[in-house]
């Protein structure tokens, strides 16, 4: 009899102890699923954003994961930017503007060169728009400096790139443009632009 007791309370804290190890588990599995959604979170804050950046004497310069939006930088700038490994350059300035070769000195020293070049609103077509977010696109795991005179123009187009193409309201995309530099002259052309493409 004294053996059966003894066997019996064996048997009653073994249980005991397994059941107390069963109740810590999901504990421990709720653990792992808050450190997941921590990473969640990690992983949007290191979504791109606006930040101001510095590359030569290039002015109006703001950054975004691998864009360059600018104003017009200098000749002497180039070997900078060649080696902060700018690969591409889309220049939104007409032949009449430029004081020096931009295009040779870029090629010469390895940077693709793109011109889609407009100075108002007026010649600021749907072609415009669609060349220079297709040239963004086509782009875009690539470092790229997009650049006018002050930023002015490379904001309206960021922001048309923004909404068409990453997702933006209209709003969000024309708030961006402005924070690179679009000027107001600009703002209603891009709106119009939005308005009547962004639903296709």
């Amino acid at each position: 009899m004294k053996h059966i007791t003894t066997f019996a309370l064996i048997f009653f804290v073994a249980v005991t102890f397994c059941g107390c190890r069963s109740e810590e588990s999901p504990s421990n599995n709720g653990q792992s699923d808050n450190s997941n959604e921590t990473a969640g979170g990690d992983q949007n804050e290191n979504q791109p954003t606006l930040v101001e950046a510095e590359l030569g004497t290039t002015p109006d310069l703001t950054r975004f994961g691998n864009f360059y939006l600018a104003g017009q930088f200098a000749e002497e700038d180039v070997a900078i930017m060649k080696d902060a490994g700018v690969e591409v350059v889309i220049n939104l300035r007409e032949d009449s503007e430029m004081t020096w070769d931009e295009q040779g000195v870029l090629e010469a020293a390895g940077i693709e060169y793109i011109s889609i070049p407009f100075a108002q609103p007026e010649t600021l077509t749907d072609e415009v728009f669609n060349r220079a977010r297709a040239a963004l696109a086509e782009n875009s795991q690539r470092k790229v400096m997009l650049h006018c005179k002050s930023a002015g123009r490379v904001g309206c187009i960021w922001g048309a790139y923004r909404a068409m193409d990453d997702g933006l309201s209209i709003d969000e995309a024309i708030e961006e443009g402005k924070e690179v530099g679009m000027r107001s002259w600009l703002t209603d052309r891009l709106r119009e632009y939005l308005e009547a493409n962004q639903s296709e």
